[in-house]
């Protein structure tokens, strides 16, 4: 994986607790870690339920990432923090921009 190059790669929190994205298998991280390197746009998956989880084995921050999807509008302070270090999407049924 070290000779490989990608223009994407998508990645699924198991949790995501203070700005940190975590999951339980740690080589599972191991992988992910060589794809994040290896990846010139890194997409970030994590729906409202992985806020607050804790799990063992830290990859990185959110701010590590380009993008961030999920399904809910995060908290304003955690949008405002992370303000020109990563693009938040999200449904924007909840949002003022309908």
């Amino acid at each position: 994986m070290q000779h490989l190059q990608f223009d994407l790669a998508f990645f699924g929190a198991a949790s995501l607790n203070q700005g940190v994205v975590s999951y339980e298998d740690e080589e599972d991280v191991a992988v992910k870690q060589l794809a994040m390197q290896a990846a010139r746009t890194k997409i970030l998956i994590a729906e409202s339920d992985k806020y607050e989880k804790h799990s063992k084995y830290i990859l990185g921050k959110i701010e590590d990432f380009d993008y961030w999807i999920t399904d809910k509008k995060p908290d304003p302070d955690l949008v405002e923090a992370l303000k020109d270090k990563v693009t938040i999407l999200y449904d924007g049924k909840d949002s003022d921009y309908e």
